[in-house]
C-alpha cells in the first residue's frame, strides 16, 4: 500500500496522508479530512521518504515516525516530518473503498502492507 503528501504545501503529518485509487487520483485517509474529493497532483511524496513506517490492522492505520527524511521541498531544502512520532487512527471510508476495488481487481498487494506490525522498542 502506496501512501503519499501531497504537493509540498500540505504539512507533512499523520492527518494529511493520502493514497492513490485506480482513477489515479489521492484521497486523504484521516476522517478530518474525508471531506475533500479527490485530488489529482503533479507531485506527492511518498510517506516513507519522510522516515515514516506504516501498517494497517482492522481498518486502523499505525505509524511510527524516527526514520531519516530524504524528503526536500523544490529549492533542495530538507523537508521533515512534522507529526507525531506515533499515531494512530481509523481510516474513513475511502480506504474501505479503495480496499473493495483493489479486492474485485485481485490486486492484494496494493492493500496488503509487507512490512511488519509497529512494536515499542
Amino acid at each position: 500500500m502506496k501512501l503519499f503528501i501531497v504537493n509540498t504545501f500540505d504539512r507533512p503529518d499523520q492527518r494529511h496522508i493520502t493514497i492513490r485509487k485506480a482513477d489515479g487520483l489521492l484521497y486523504y485517509l484521516h476522517p478530518e479530512l474525508e471531506q475533500w474529493k479527490g485530488m489529482s497532483v503533479t507531485t506527492a511524496t511518498p510517506l516513507e521518504d519522510f522516515g515514516v513506517a506504516c501498517h494497517v490492522e482492522l481498518g486502523i492505520l499505525h505509524g511510527i515516525a524516527g526514520g531519516e527524511s530524504s524528503a526536500v521541498y523544490t529549492d533542495g531544502r530538507s523537508r521533515k516530518w512534522q507529526g507525531a512520532e506515533r499515531f494512530s487512527f481509523v481510516m474513513n471510508k475511502r480506504f474501505l473503498e479503495f480496499s473493495s476495488e483493489a479486492l474485485r481487481a485481485g490486486d492484494e498487494d496494493a492493500i496488503s502492507d509487507k512490512t511488519p506490525p509497529i512494536t515499542n522498542q
